[in-house]
């Protein structure tokens, strides 16, 4: 009997247990399918950032240590004679403009995102920039009492840094330390970006953003996920990308070509983002970009110049406007951005208008057309030009560089075929896969240079020289891998070559990068084209 209860005792335990075991197993199955749920849009447990070896901090000491030098010769080429001329200098006309009538409330209309102008009178109301009664109706009227130093000097310090930024990315990929100088010296020594970091124009920022954008989105890409440098580097692709499209649409092409590789992978497989991190980036990237507009609407209540470009409805809300009706509720937000936005790319469209000083997108690359920004005589009966021109140097070195990559592409899968055929160990097998990636980096930056240049193709208004400006910066990091592929003794002379020829190009053309007064006969000696006139 004993014997009998015991065992009905026990079998009552166990037919307890088995549902019990069950619900552990089930529970398990379910923990597992929610983790790879959770993996699958990339929430995961944040993990520390992997330490560096000495030799790798070594390295970044070194790398930051040559930017700083860089940025200190950058600043003095940008900062000389920066005052000079004190009067209104081409596209100065523009942007002075705007900033003035940004600071006395009036509501103003430009094609382009408020962000890069925003960022001016930010710079404007930091410097104590008055709004007296000034009219920028005059190239190379004098500013007399408007603050405009501070404004250029904004300019200037943004372009100081560009320089740095593409020695930082050659470094990222994987470029050795005299190309690496040698892409710094294409910037630093190029006389169209110096002039156009000098004067109070929004360039010097739209380049500065869309190389930041690059150079942490290649960061990005390098970093082991669900670590903080990760997000870090995603976040700061975000903001500097959206900075770039929200100066100017053009800028489109570098966030474009990296939200791409994240999605896909392509070129850089370990690149591909998780769910959670391109939601993080759309998020900051669409908010920066909607609320530059807001705040553009936000500092303009008054009636002015940019008035006939927006509906009745909204000219009611602008005070001393003809329409101006203290009772009417304007139109949401939203509802004025979409008509903003809409209003910009149609009259971007419209502009039909010829210029003296425009050239063709083909015209840019042998650097067959310049722009005279300011031309005046001295009492002693000198001139003072500033005469934007692309160092004719850089120009010869891009095009043999922008070459040599489409040669190297051409020739990618015949020697990839090679190398694989040869490949009988892991030295090999390496060996092939870097090759393959060096062809995957030529084909990245070879389609931001082509894609920079191919919406001016078939555009009917008057496009610039500056224009060429972003898909300048993509040739120079092409130059410089098309450098980095020669042998080491070669490629040391090269870089050296490289960079003495566009440092005394600089010199020779200075005069026109500066304005400095200069005997007439001495300026027709620069002019080494039919076009450079």
């Amino acid at each position: 009997m004993k014997e009998a209860g015991l065992r009905r005792r026990k079998n009552k335990a166990t037919s307890k247990g088995l549902p019990n075991r069950a619900r552990h197993r089930g529970s398990k199955k379910g923990t597992a399918s929610v983790t790879g749920v959770l993996n699958t849009f990339g929430i995961r447990p944040i993990q520390a950032d992997a330490p560096l070896s000495a030799a790798a901090k070594q390295s970044v000491r070194n790398d930051l240590l040559i930017s700083v030098l860089i940025f200190s010769l950058a600043l003095f080429t940008r900062f000389y004679m920066l005052a000079h001329p004190a009067k209104i200098v081409f596209d100065e006309f523009h942007f002075a403009a705007f900033i003035h009538q940004y600071i006395r409330g009036e509501y103003l209309f430009d094609i382009h995102p408020p962000f890069g102008k925003l960022t001016l009178v930010a710079v404007a109301r930091l410097a104590g920039y008055k709004a007296i009664d000034y009219k920028f109706d005059e190239l190379g009227k004098p500013y007399g009492d408007i603050m405009y130093y501070p404004l250029r000097a904004f300019s200037a310090t943004l372009g100081s840094l560009i320089p740095s930024v593409l020695y930082l990315t050659s470094r990222t990929l994987s470029l050795s330390v005299p190309v690496a100088v040698t892409t710094a010296a294409m910037a630093l020594f190029d006389t169209l970006l110096c002039v156009e970091s000098r004067l109070i124009l929004t360039d010097a920022q739209l380049i500065l953003y869309i190389q930041l954008s690059l150079l942490f989105a290649l960061l990005l890409w390098k970093t082991p996920k669900s670590t903080p440098r990760r997000y870090a580097f995603v976040v700061l692709t975000a903001v500097f990308g959206a900075f770039a499209v929200s100066t100017k649409w053009t800028a489109i092409v570098a966030p474009g070509m990296i939200a791409v590789i994240s999605l896909t992978g392509w070129v850089f497989p370990s690149g591909a983002l998780d769910v959670v991190e391109m939601g993080i980036a759309g998020v900051i990237a669409i908010s920066i970009y909607v609320a530059s507009f807001w705040i553009h609407f936000y500092l303009l209540p008054n009636s002015g110049s940019g008035d006939a470009f927006m509906p009745i409805e909204f000219r009611k809300t602008l005070n001393g406007s003809a329409y101006y009706d203290p009772s009417h509720v304007g139109a949401s937000f939203i509802h004025n951005f979409r008509y903003l936005n809409w209003e910009m790319l149609r009259a971007n469209s419209q502009i039909v208008a010829r210029h003296p000083w425009e050239s063709k997108w083909y015209e840019w690359l042998y650097n067959a057309r310049g722009i005279l920004y300011i031309d005046e005589m001295t009492a002693d009966g000198r001139k003072e030009q500033i005469y934007l021109l692309m160092n004719p140097v850089l120009t010869v070195v891009t095009v043999v560089g922008v070459c040599s990559c489409v040669a190297m592409l051409i020739a990618s899968p015949w020697v990839l075929r090679r190398k694989r055929q040869a490949a009988v160990n892991m030295e090999g097998i390496e060996r092939v896969y870097k090759t393959g990636k060096l062809f995957g980096m030529i084909a990245f930056f070879l389609v931001g240079w082509v894609l920079n240049l191919v919406p001016y193709v078939g555009v009917k208004r008057c496009t610039f020289l500056y224009h060429v400006l972003p898909a300048l910066q993509m040739g120079c990091v092409l130059s410089s891998i098309a450098l980095e592929q020669l042998p080491g003794r070669v490629r040391a002379g090269c870089c050296t070559l490289v960079v003495a020829c566009l440092a005394a190009a600089f010199y020779f053309w200075s005069a026109w990068v500066y304005g400095m007064a200069t005997p007439i006969a001495e300026l027709n000696k620069l002019r080494w084209m039919p076009r450079w006139n």
